[in-house]
C-alpha cells in the first residue's frame, strides 16, 4: 500500500522529511491580530468549535499549503459560517464588493531617517537605522475580510 493512501490530509506529516523550522518571533500584522481576535471570539461566544475550524482547515487540499496559517483560519471560518447559515454567500459578496471599492491605501512619503533629528530624553537623537516598519503589504484586504 502506497504511503500517500495512508495520508489523512495535508496536516498529516508526521515522520516526512522537511524544510527546518522557524522559530523565531515575528511581530504579527494588523491582518493576523485581527484573524486571531476573530478566531478566539467566535469560538469563546461557541459560534464554532476549534474541532469544526480544525476540519475545514483540513479539508482545504493542496489550498492548506499556499495560504498562510491566518489566511486558512479564515478561509475555514467563512465556509463555517456560510455553513451555518449566519450569513448567506450572497449578502457576502455584496458587502465585500462594496468594501473593495471603498477601500483605499493613503500613500505617504516617508522621511529620510538619517534627516531626522529630534531629542529624546533631553538629548540629541538621530535614526541611524530605518526605525519605520510596515507591516501590510498595501494590497488591501483578503478576499473575505468583513468587518
Amino acid at each position: 500500500m502506497n504511503d500517500v493512501n495512508l495520508k489523512m490530509g495535508p496536516h498529516d506529516v508526521g515522520g516526512e522529511d522537511s524544510i527546518s523550522i522557524d522559530i523565531n518571533d515575528h511581530e504579527m500584522t494588523h491582518f493576523e491580530k485581527f484573524a486571531n481576535a476573530l478566531r478566539i471570539v467566535v469560538s469563546s461566544k461557541r459560534i464554532i468549535t476549534l474541532d469544526e475550524l480544525r476540519y475545514h482547515t483540513e479539508k482545504l487540499g493542496d489550498d492548506y499549503f499556499k495560504i498562510d496559517y491566518f489566511e486558512r483560519n479564515c478561509l475555514s471560518l467563512h465556509k463555517i459560517c456560510i455553513e451555518k447559515n449566519i450569513y448567506n454567500l450572497e449578502l457576502f459578496n455584496h458587502v465585500k464588493n462594496k468594501k473593495k471599492s471603498d477601500f483605499q491605501i493613503p500613500i505617504i512619503d516617508l522621511p529620510d531617517t538619517s534627516e531626522i533629528h529630534h531629542l529624546h530624553d533631553g538629548k540629541e537623537h538621530t535614526h541611524e537605522q530605518d526605525d519605520f516598519q510596515e507591516n501590510e503589504t498595501g494590497e488591501g484586504p483578503p478576499d473575505y475580510y468583513f468587518d
